[in-house]
């Protein structure tokens, strides 16, 4: 079992290729709006596998980030709220997540 802590959102940032490098899930023809908090979920689970410290949504649920995501993130700016709609981002935006302390509780993964 692998224990993922909890994850707070950071918020709305402005996309761009050049970040987030590593898409650690992508939902592009499965991309279902009534699953997004089990997207969230499974990226946060992807990312502390990974030791990440910071992933993020974009377009269609799609799971993003890197080895170095917290200098990377804020790059193109924070966004307007409104681009990133139930905690996925847009062709344009991305939403950012980080662990630590929030409401949501820990989540117990099989291997």
């Amino acid at each position: 079992l692998i224990l993922v802590p909890s994850y707070i959102e950071i918020g709305c940032f402005g996309f761009s290729k050049s970040i987030l490098k590593d898409v650690l899930a992508n939902h592009k023809y499965d991309f279902d709006p009534a699953k997004v908090k089990t997207y969230i979920k499974e990226c946060a689970e992807l990312a502390f596998q990974k030791g990440y410290s910071h992933f993020a949504l974009g377009l269609d649920g799609n799971c993003l980030s890197s080895e170095h995501a917290e200098k990377e993130y804020f790059v193109k700016k924070g966004t307007k709220p409104q681009n990133c709609k139930d905690g996925i981002g847009s062709k344009t935006s991305i939403d950012v997540y980080t662990f630590g302390e929030s409401i949501n509780t820990t989540v117990i993964v099989s291997e």
